[in-house]
């Protein structure tokens, strides 16, 4: 998803990388949740990049 090529493939890029950092975190342990202003910190940038 992106307005065009190079954005959607930036965003899968991202998106693997997170998943990376959710399966290494779960490998060691539970994961912590993160705090509601960084998921909406986050929300905005996505928003922002899909412009």
């Amino acid at each position: 998803m992106g307005r065009d090529l190079r954005a959607a493939l930036y965003a899968c890029e991202y998106l693997e990388k997170l998943c990376l950092a959710f399966l290494w975190a779960s490998l060691l342990g539970d994961p912590d949740v993160l705090p509601p202003e960084v998921v909406e910190t986050e929300q905005a940038f996505f928003r922002m990049m899909r412009m």
